[in-house]
């Protein structure tokens, strides 16, 4: 991540600190943080410094919100609540796979070397070279071999010949015979029980969904601005900004994920929405209660399913009433 995409917070004009939560930087760098969700974005009022889950940093760290969260009231009092803990961010080093990835490398070469001596894929040595002669005199030394023994002509064990089994003629017609006889009929099994349709994959990028299939989601990409998907999508500025959850006076980052209206440019006309990516499964009740709004709102504007559970992995919009 450059420098570029991060604030500081005594250096930041664009992003005011009433935005986001002060105990909100980067692992190593407390007074530095990511203003769109990320795992590089650290909670320091825990002992130890964890990091947070990206819905819990869009919904709460990264807003006025975060005034409500109770690590900011009262602080955490060590670690930081699994539920608000995020995934390992891939930017932290890891500096504790040094030492066992040494230790397996020393024990792969040890192994290695004495199965290849047991072997005999390793000559023995001397001074001179490895000629036969001075490997052969090694070799009679360390074994303690007279020359009467060499001279003691060496037995050649022959393995028998393995038998081979001749077919029975009689059982081979009795199996070409069982192969050539009808199939007996199956005996029937149980009544078949269906099972539950599975939840509604969530919309990707850029494919209408929703009520009438006016929404689509973005991910804006390196070099795309505002104007280009105002260009790209028949919209307007403010009919992208009343549609969805943006900080004041903040650049948007590449890969962050926008809801877009396509051909609308009346902002009044327009719903705001949170787009949120579910990190674990989640029931609608669960997740309407989460954020204050009615459990019918969810199914409605995200063509949810039948199911009561939402899977993981997949991006919702969320009304803000």
């Amino acid at each position: 991540m450059e420098i570029s995409s991060k604030h500081k917070r005594a250096e930041s004009d664009n992003l005011p600190d009433l935005e986001a939560c002060p105990f909100l930087g980067l692992e190593q760098d407390s007074a530095t943080w990511l203003a769109y969700p990320h795992p590089a974005n650290f909670c320091h009022a825990a002992k130890p410094t964890c990091n947070l889950s990206l819905t819990y940093q869009e919904s709460t760290c990264l807003t006025k919100e975060h005034t409500g969260c109770p690590g900011y009231i009262n602080g955490w009092n060590g670690p930081l609540p699994e539920m608000y803990c995020g995934e390992i961010s891939s930017e932290r080093p890891a500096r504790n796979l040094i030492l066992p990835a040494l230790v397996a490398a020393v024990l792969l070469f040890t192994i290695t070397g004495w199965f290849a001596i047991r072997q005999g894929w390793v000559p023995f040595l001397n001074g001179e070279g490895d000629d036969t002669e001075s490997a052969l005199a090694v070799s009679l030394s360390q074994t303690q071999v007279t020359e009467n023994a060499l001279a003691v002509p060496t037995q050649i064990r022959t393995q028998p010949p393995v038998p081979t089994n001749t077919p029975d003629i009689q059982l081979t017609q009795a199996a070409l015979a069982a192969l050539n006889s009808p199939t007996p009929a199956s005996s029937p099994t149980e009544a078949f029980t269906p099972t539950p349709a599975p939840p509604t994959p969530g919309p990707a990028f850029n494919i209408p969904f929703g009520p009438g299939e006016k929404y689509l989601l973005h991910q804006l990409q390196s070099g795309e601005s505002m104007g280009t998907l105002v260009s790209l999508y028949n919209t307007s500025n403010r009919a992208i900004e009343a549609s969805n959850v943006l900080i004041s006076g903040a650049s948007i980052w590449p890969g962050t994920v926008l809801l877009i209206v396509p051909g609308e440019k009346n902002a009044e006309a327009l719903v705001r929405f949170r787009v949120v990516l579910l990190e674990s499964p989640i029931s609608v009740d669960d997740l309407a209660a989460q954020y204050s709004v009615s459990a019918e709102d969810i199914r409605l504007h995200n063509s949810l399913g039948p199911g009561d559970t939402i899977p993981a992995g997949r991006y919702i919009i969320i009304p803000v009433l």
